[in-house]
């Protein structure tokens, strides 16, 4: 739906900005997670 609304090109670009922006918030809420090399189950 954002593509119809804005074009392709600018909804790929605010989905990878969005994206990151997850990514910053998950490391700065769960600074253990980047200390780990692999899943351990």
């Amino acid at each position: 739906m954002l593509a119809a609304w804005v074009s392709a090109v600018n909804a790929t670009v605010f989905g990878g900005i969005g994206t990151l922006r997850v990514v910053g918030l998950w490391m700065a809420m769960f600074p253990g997670l980047r200390r780990h090399q692999r899943l351990q189950l």
